[in-house]
């Protein structure tokens, strides 16, 4: 499915299709979509495009140190139809082969926090991120402090089940 317009308030639907909130699992928001349509889609200002480029960097950047599968959930004012100052974020990511244990999760986390720290990934690649460890236990997963986040509209952005 496309990413819908936006309505009359400026904002996605939630829903689309004439069945309305209840409907097919397809017409609900997340809206699963390609980067490429993200960026065809909103990328409709100087401002906008700025923020994309530096989100697709940022995928970038994750999947040459190791995060190669997962995928992302979009939301904020950037998916409002106004000027963004930022792009939200949560990635739901797979751990690379190499840091699938705690200790070298951590170290690995470690060595590469310009693109997991929150302020850093707010001034560099003006992205307000979370992180959903998928390698972590399912309670963990759902009541994490990270997990509980506002996931009215969202749009989802995934290709081939991997962080493109």
């Amino acid at each position: 499915m496309p990413i819908p317009s936006f309505t009359i308030d400026g904002v996605l639907p939630p829903y689309v299709g004439p069945q309305g909130p209840g409907g097919a699992l397809e017409d609900l928001s997340p809206y699963e979509v390609s980067a490429l349509e993200v960026v065809t889609t909103l990328g409709t200002t100087q401002n906008r495009r700025d923020i994309l480029r530096r989100w697709l960097d940022h995928r970038s950047q994750l999947r040459a140190v190791g995060i190669a599968q997962g995928f992302q959930w979009l939301d904020g004012s950037f998916l409002e139809q106004k000027e963004p100052n930022d792009l939200d974020t949560v990635s739901f990511i797979y751990r690379p082969a190499h840091a699938i244990q705690m200790p070298n999760w951590n170290a690995f986390i470690a060595g590469n926090l310009p693109l997991f720290d929150r302020g850093q990934l707010k001034q560099n690649f003006r992205l307000d991120a979370l992180f959903i460890d998928l390698h972590g236990h399912p309670e963990t997963i759902v009541e994490g402090p990270d997990t509980t986040w506002d996931c009215s509209l969202i749009v989802e952005a995934t290709t081939c089940g991997r962080v493109c």
